[in-house]
């Protein structure tokens, strides 16, 4: 090894760097620290709040577009029975000759698009109620239908 007189001599043309640490300094920034991760947890905490109200009101909207298509169901079903009588007593009129043939199939049609607007509707609910039951907690391969 060189002494140390010699390294120096050697390394006359190189840079020093000291640093000074005050612990004066230190105490402003541990507050400020403390301060700044005391914000970052209430924005958090409110964007959390805010993530929850967007769930729950989601949750809502399901549930009442549930109830809503409950509902259109139901109409529809009452609907295609209404129109199920009216075809039956076409079905007779025609036999006995009161009415034409086109005026028959007009109800027919009329019967035939009532039914299918009620399994369109049960669809539908079917559908919606099975997006509640999944946002209680329910998968949807685990439903029963």
């Amino acid at each position: 090894t060189d002494p140390f007189r010699s390294q120096f001599t050697n390394n006359g043309g190189e840079y020093v760097q000291l640093t000074l640490n005050i612990p004066i300094f230190d105490r402003l920034s541990r507050h400020s620290n403390i301060a700044r991760k005391r914000n970052a947890y209430r924005k958090a905490a409110a964007e959390y709040e805010q993530k929850v109200r967007e769930v729950e009101a989601e949750v809502m909207r399901a549930i009442q577009d549930r109830d809503g298509a409950s509902a259109a169901f139901l109409q529809a079903e009452r609907m295609a029975e209404v129109q199920q009588e009216a075809y039956r007593l076409n079905m007779s009129k025609l036999e006995q000759g009161l009415i034409s043939p086109i005026e028959f199939r007009t109800a027919t049609e009329s019967y035939l698009t009532a039914m299918t607007e009620r399994l369109n509707t049960l669809l539908q609910y079917n559908i919606k109620k099975a997006v509640v039951s999944y946002y209680d907690g329910i998968p949807y391969l685990e439903q029963q239908w």
